[in-house]
């Protein structure tokens, strides 16, 4: 399937009609393009969007309408959620935590036990990183991550959290929730099918009131 190369070209199209400065680092261990994708400024929905689908490694389509968000995995949810959605990285940037997830997960030279137990694996030059961050990761931050998964190539997109992509992509992860309670559970994720959740997305008051 190549999930990787997929969700690396789908970040290409979002910085494509998003996002036309990418940061570019040539270090020891491949080349990280950086894409700012609610950091420093904010973006539409749509873009939200995108970037959650990539997350997943193009396994899933999400839709918003109105308040509600809907996740669609028509098939392999396990490795959709489990092997690339769930936050499998986590570094320091500038002294702050910062979350990442995406197929960059199956990448990794250590792979976490969910992973492992999923079992979907693949070689990939490319690979999509998806990091929850309040500062841009710097070239040292990107040669860290380099060296530490079987990539030549990292795609990053960085947002904060309070970030409108930040929003859907916390938001689409209904369907992981439900997959990971399921493992939690003892249940063999492997067999899960298809899957599909929907949630209501917090208003933009209350946004502000819990400080979003």
């Amino acid at each position: 399937m190549n999930l990787n190369r997929r969700a690396c070209g789908i970040l290409g199209e979002v910085a494509d009609d998003y996002c036309p400065g990418i940061d570019e680092y040539c270090t020891d261990q491949g080349t990280a393009y950086v894409l700012d994708l609610g950091v420093n400024r904010d973006y539409p929905i749509e873009a939200g969007i995108r970037v959650a689908e990539a997350c997943m490694g193009s396994l899933a389509s999400v839709e918003v309408d109105g308040n509600k968000i809907s996740v669609d995995v028509p098939k392999k949810p396990a490795i959709a959620t489990m092997s690339c959605q769930m936050a499998g990285w986590f570094m320091s940037v500038n002294g702050m935590q910062a979350l990442g997830s995406g197929p960059a997960n199956i990448l990794a030279k250590s792979l976490n036990s969910i992973v492992k137990e999923v079992g979907y694996l693949e070689k990939s030059d490319k690979a999509c990183l998806i990091f929850e961050t309040d500062h841009l990761p710097s070239q040292e931050t990107c040669e860290e991550i380099l060296g530490k998964m079987n990539a030549t190539e990292l795609y990053l997109a960085a947002f904060r959290c309070k970030s409108n992509v930040g929003l859907i992509n916390v938001m689409a992860r209904i369907v992981e929730v439900g997959v990971f309670r399921l493992h939690s559970l003892g249940y063999d994720i492997n067999l899960v099918e298809k899957a599909k959740g929907e949630c209501l997305m917090p208003e933009l008051d209350d946004r502000i009131l819990f400080n979003w």
